[in-house]
């Protein structure tokens, strides 16, 4: 790790690649890729037409760092600090479990009866328990513009970060968060209830990827004794 990055774009993208292949890294030239495009403030047209493109030492340097957090197991997304969802660029936070491509079943699952509930409502109001970043909500509500949702979660560092999502996706004016333990100051009618609780059995925990265990908050995965 004592070799220093190139300093041109597409000699920077082979360097990256080739450490993580090295770290046995799963998925290394996507990794790479995220990382000196994210870093760097490039896109991947420009490293194609552009290879010979000069990246300036500070952004070398977060380059080098990052790709150690990644070789020393840290999730890329995390690095990054944000990940996509249903279409929509989402920031994450220490205190949110990173949203993945299982989670986005349970929308296409939802959206229909939202559409069909605004349509013939006028508007649908739905209830995201354990909402997080806000992921599962601000799919729903970018989907359709008559749905307006609450999210509700213990975690006042996790409905920061949702209700900051909802600002850079300006569905704010559509998107409430309330700090509540479920149920237990939820009040009102909704049209929809979705969550995607903790469902992993306590004594499971320790076998998770090092990446999900290591990473995502506990209380977002520890379902209790039998996973309910």
């Amino acid at each position: 790790m004592a070799d220093s990055l190139p300093d041109t774009l597409g000699l920077l993208l082979k360097a990256a690649r080739a450490r993580l292949v090295a770290a046995a890294v799963a998925d290394p030239a996507l990794d790479a890729r995220l990382i000196v495009e994210h870093f760097s403030g490039t896109t991947r047209t420009q490293a194609i037409v552009d290879p010979e493109r000069r990246v300036d030492a500070g952004a070398i340097a977060a380059i080098d760092a990052a790709l150690r957090r990644r070789i020393a197991g840290e999730p890329v997304h995390r690095i990054l600090g944000h990940r996509e969802f249903y279409g929509l660029r989402l920031s994450l936070s220490p205190e949110t479990l990173e949203p993945r491509p299982d989670t986005e079943t349970l929308v296409d699952a939802v959206l229909p009866f939202v559409r069909a509930t605004a349509e013939r409502q006028g508007e649908c109001r739905i209830l995201d328990l354990g909402t997080g970043t806000g992921a599962i909500a601000l799919a729903l509500l970018s989907a359709v513009p008559a749905a307006v949702a609450t999210g509700v979660d213990i975690s006042q560092g996790a409905l920061a970060t949702a209700m900051r999502n909802a600002e850079e996706l300006r569905l704010s004016g559509r998107f409430q968060v309330l700090k509540s333990d479920w149920f237990e100051k939820v009040f009102g009618r909704y049209h929809v209830i979705a969550a995607n609780p903790p469902y992993i059995a306590s004594i499971d925990i320790e076998n998770l990827q090092d990446e999900v265990r290591d990473f995502d908050p506990r209380r977002a995965l520890d379902g209790g004794v039998d996973g309910l």
